[in-house]
């Protein structure tokens, strides 16, 4: 099935009914012409969810834009708290590292995993902070795509520092 065509919500039509929103006609969502009302549902967080409404009463879900600010949000927020404890304690960063990473896996927020491995940055983190985001994540390798470019870059960083050897040996484990 094709990827969701994400529109903002200002490329959406009112209709005279009653929360009743549509998109521009003959765009594609989701492999199939959007010709039908689009019905936003506004959640407790007051963000818009719309649902596509097709033959045989399946509906499709555009993606919530919210839940992905939201997700980076709080990406932010960890990696900010990860970089000052990683520079005064590396015991407060691995506890960091564990406490956000473990409660995201749990969660099955594996999308907030995938994001935390994009953008952290290893230079900034001690070698004991890089392996606890390793080894919380090694059973979810495979759901987290951007965990195997991380360790290239993570054994960039510690090799400048540490030397390559040292950097191939303590990460080997985790690839």
């Amino acid at each position: 099935m094709p990827d969701v065509v994400e529109r903002p919500f200002s490329a959406y039509t009112t209709t005279p009914m009653h929360n009743q929103v549509c998109p521009p006609y003959g765009k594609v969502v989701r492999g199939i012409v959007a010709e039908q009302p689009v019905v936003f549902s506004i959640l407790a967080t007051q963000h818009y969810r719309p649902t596509l409404s097709q033959p045989g009463g399946r509906s499709l879900t555009v993606p919530d834009t919210g839940r992905r600010q939201e997700e980076a949000n709080r990406v932010t927020n960890f990696l900010t708290r990860l970089y000052k404890k990683s520079g005064k304690d590396e015991h407060l960063a691995v506890d960091e590292v564990f406490g956000f990473m473990d409660d995201s896996l749990l969660a099955g927020d594996f999308s907030v995993c995938e994001r935390v491995f994009e953008q952290v940055d290893p230079n900034e983190l001690a070698p004991s902070g890089v392996v606890s985001l390793l080894m919380v994540t090694q059973r979810a390798k495979e759901k987290i795509r951007s965990r195997s470019a991380f360790i290239t870059r993570a054994e960039d960083a510690i090799a400048r520092r540490e030397g390559m050897e040292e950097a191939k040996a303590l990460l080997e484990k985790y690839r």
